[in-house]
């Protein structure tokens, strides 16, 4: 798998989306519902609405890719107003284009951009298992990219702004030197496990007792009695449980040390001995060990001159909503301050142990 320190840039996200570390999720476009609120700011006349920029911030925090801590969403969420209402401008600029040059979505455009988010996926037997896993159909991930005004607007960007200059080879060979520590393979493993999750603050022999029942079902698997994917079915407490314990790929640094250490010491194929974390007792089976390499200039070249392609052309996209923002009609009736001041959260005294962010026991991510 292609792993580099290289962000690949999109012009513009759907509200289509891979989350979570074992199996992705389709996010759909929430569906639209009349603006509500305070008038936040007009763009030729056309008014932005509060619950409009709420609802811009949330799909910038889902588009972070991140596990936000819900307790400090308050926190963050009065923080990014000004790339709320910079996002909401642009929409509303590249809307009234599309409207004037009558640029609409066809059935190709659906297509492709379709295309596009199945190549996400790392093979197409992956992304049928994980549409049926979520009762998903083709036709609605079409329905969804169809609907979403996203495509829209990329579609007024990619007719209407210049096009950027041909990168050359030189460029890209430049590239590739210049960033020669970027251009490496992570050392990565895939991998399943079960886990016997700790109740609470178990005592010795309950810890005992649970250790022992787990080496009573690896001894099963070495055996033959079960498969390792049964078991994990059948006794692990992992969310993952129901991939058959498949955590998937997986890089140093990804995961709590102690797990860490055993997943990348086992060989692959085999069954690693009971071990402990902080969530409970685990065994681990190692299905792929990809060592750390650099990748050779031939083999990584196209993806060097797409990356630099997309970053000229973002660049363009850039410039063109600047050239509307020019011209265009811009009134801010909330401030920023007064945005802060009004979804700044409310302060109270901390109670024993509110400073601790909770983590999903069922987690191995740090």
């Amino acid at each position: 798998m292609f792993r580099t320190r290289i962000l690949w840039y999109v012009p513009v996200l759907l509200a289509l989306s891979i989350t979570g570390p074992q199996a992705a999720e389709v996010q759909p476009a929430a569906p639209a519902a009349p603006a509500s609120g305070e008038i936040v700011a007009k763009v030729n006349g056309i008014n932005i609405m509060e619950d409009q920029m709420e609802e811009e911030i949330e799909m910038l925090i889902q588009n972070l890719g991140q596990n936000i801590p819900p307790q400090l969403l308050p926190q963050i969420k009065p923080q990014m107003y000004k790339q709320a209402l910079d996002s909401l401008i642009s929409k509303m600029l590249l809307k009234s284009v599309a409207q004037e040059k009558n640029i609409t979505i066809n059935p190709d455009d659906v297509e492709k951009q379709y295309e596009k988010f199945k190549k996400q996926f790392p093979s197409e037997e992956r992304y049928k298992e994980i549409l049926a896993a979520q009762n998903v159909t083709e036709e609605e991930i079409r329905k969804r990219i169809a609907e979403s005004p996203d495509l829209l607007y990329s579609k007024v960007l990619n007719t209407q702004a210049p096009e950027p200059d041909a990168t050359t080879e030189e460029e890209v060979k430049k590239y590739y030197d210049d960033h020669i520590e970027n251009m490496k393979q992570q050392e990565s493993v895939t991998a399943s496990h079960i886990l016997l999750q700790f109740d609470g603050d178990p005592d010795e022999a309950e810890k005992a007792a649970l250790k022992t029942k787990l080496e009573g079902i690896r001894k099963d698997i070495v055996d033959g009695k079960i498969s390792f994917e049964d078991a994990a079915k059948q006794f692990s407490n992992c969310p993952s449980s129901a991939q058959g314990g498949n955590l998937g790929e997986f890089t140093r640094g990804k995961m709590v040390p102690e797990f860490e250490k055993v997943a990348f010491a086992a060989k692959v194929g085999e069954i690693s001995p009971v071990f402990e974390t902080q969530f409970g007792y685990h065994i681990v089976k190692v299905a792929e060990h990809q060592e750390e390499k650099t990748y050779p200039y031939d083999e990584i070249k196209d993806r060097i001159r797409e990356f630099l392609e997309q970053r000229e052309q973002a660049e363009t996209h850039k410039a063109y909503i600047a050239k509307l923002r020019e011209t265009a009609k811009i009134e801010t009736l909330i401030t920023e301050e007064a945005w802060k001041a009004k979804f700044a959260p409310a302060r109270s005294p901390a109670a024993p142990g509110d400073m601790q962010i909770q983590v999903d026991p069922n987690s191995l991510k740090q």
